[in-house]
């Protein structure tokens, strides 16, 4: 009994997240519409226009999840709500696909879209790029690198020897200290993340893509050049 009413409490909260969920969609539905001219076009889309496509996947899962638990009322109104997400989103989508395509000076920002394939990989961590809301953001993760352990077994030696630290040592672990505490300063790698790209997300992107990278400027163009 105490585990329907835990189950039921879940799916309620749910359903509440869902329906403020479609309230905010509704709000950017609105300001686009609004939006008049190029500049601010892009400058929104820029930073929506990703969270978007990847709204769409990560909804769809949800769909898909909500199909295969045991339906009651709440179950069915919580499918109910993330069919309502699916289709704004979609109309959404649609709006900013009609008004990039009449508006050929609208860029697009390819490369984002393009990231959000691929998982970020550094020499000590591994993040997936992802968004569960409309403004959500990514964070990575760093670590220790093997240069830096390195510079730990020198240490450790030198100090070890009494009366002979290198006059520059000082020096040498300020800059380790800057190198360990400067994420920028570790090579990172994008891996294609293949085992959770949905193919609503796959194919919307495909297609902004194919509008996006022909408006591109060189510097872009060869920005996007390692992911492709």
């Amino acid at each position: 009994m105490s585990s329907d009413s835990n189950n039921e409490n879940s799916q309620q909260q749910l359903i509440k997240l869902g329906q403020n969920d479609l309230i905010s969609l509704q709000r950017v539905s609105n300001k686009l519409t609004y939006i008049d001219n190029t500049i601010k076009l892009y400058q929104v889309l820029d930073k929506l226009l990703p969270r978007l496509l990847t709204r769409v996947g990560l909804n769809q899962t949800k769909i898909l999840q909500s199909q295969q638990e045991q339906q009651n009322q709440s179950q069915e109104k919580l499918l109910s709500i993330y069919n309502q997400i699916h289709n704004k989103l979609l109309e959404i989508l649609s709006h900013i696909l009609k008004r990039v395509r009449d508006d050929q000076q609208c860029l697009l920002p390819c490369l984002d879209i393009i990231k959000s394939f691929f998982i970020i990989k550094t020499e000590s961590s591994t993040e997936a790029s992802s968004s569960s809301t409309v403004e959500a953001s990514a964070t990575t993760a760093t670590g220790t690198t093997a240069n830096d352990n390195r510079g730990s077994e020198s240490n450790a030696s030198s100090s070890s020897v009494v009366g002979k630290e290198s006059p520059n040592s000082n020096q040498q672990d300020g800059e380790q200290q800057k190198e360990e505490t400067n994420p920028s300063s570790q090579p990172i790698h994008y891996i294609l993340n293949t085992h959770s790209i949905d193919s609503y997300t796959m194919n919307l992107s495909i297609l902004f893509l194919t509008i996006g990278i022909t408006r591109c400027t060189f510097q872009q163009l060869i920005e996007l050049l390692p992911f492709l």
